[in-house]
């Protein structure tokens, strides 16, 4: 979806890409010049070593160490909801980029398009996890293992925001991206699992 933005040449930051820079090998591929960056460089520094990506540096999101205007895009791709203040590593995204920033994230299913038939739905769903003994989360907070909270948002915060900054262009793309458990460890040229497991690898 961000094809159009691809210029080669063109700078981009890449932040939370701590899976070995990830994002930034993908923009790499395309011409772009991609700077990876996370609150932890170990997986990064990896990356590097075997090639995977040119450039690393270790970054807090929140208080990024560039100067304003610095890079053309910032591409946040799943991490957002990972960092413990948001909005902040979000103003510092828009800081030192000169063109735009590209958010890549779940939204907040509470509050995503929500209608009576969706609560109708959602409370039939908590009525089976009561009956099978699991527990219930009414408000659809989430907290990872390690105990942050899991801060999701959607397009009208969105918007809030960039309106706070007197910006007035936001571009809204929606997929349903849908994980299944263990589909990273499968290997991709073992047709008979693929086949058996029914599962669309893109």
């Amino acid at each position: 979806q961000i094809k159009p933005l691809l210029k080669p040449n063109s700078t981009w930051l890449t932040l939370g890409d701590g899976r070995y820079g990830t994002e930034a090998n993908y923009l790499i591929s395309k011409g772009i010049d991609a700077l990876a960056t996370d609150y932890s460089d170990k997986l990064l520094k990896i990356g590097q070593e075997i090639g995977f990506i040119n450039k690393y540096q270790k970054e807090n999101a929140e208080s990024l160490t560039f100067k304003d205007n610095e890079f053309d895009y910032v591409l946040i791709k799943e991490a957002f909801h990972h960092f413990p203040r948001p909005w902040m590593a979000l103003y510092e995204a828009f800081r030192v980029c000169k063109k735009g920033v590209i958010l890549i994230e779940p939204n907040d299913q509470i509050n995503h398009k929500s209608n009576i038939l969706k609560r109708f739905i959602k409370n039939i769903y908590y009525f089976c996890k009561t009956l099978k003994g699991s527990k219930i989360n009414k408000d659809c907070y989430s907290f990872e293992e390690v105990g942050n909270f899991i801060y999701t948002t959607n397009s009208r915060e969105l918007e809030k925001f960039l309106l706070g900054m007197h910006y007035r262009y936001i571009g809204l793309i929606e997929l349903n991206d849908h994980y299944v458990k263990g589909v990273e460890n499968i290997d991709y040229f073992d047709k008979e699992i693929l086949n058996k497991s029914k599962i669309l690898l893109f």
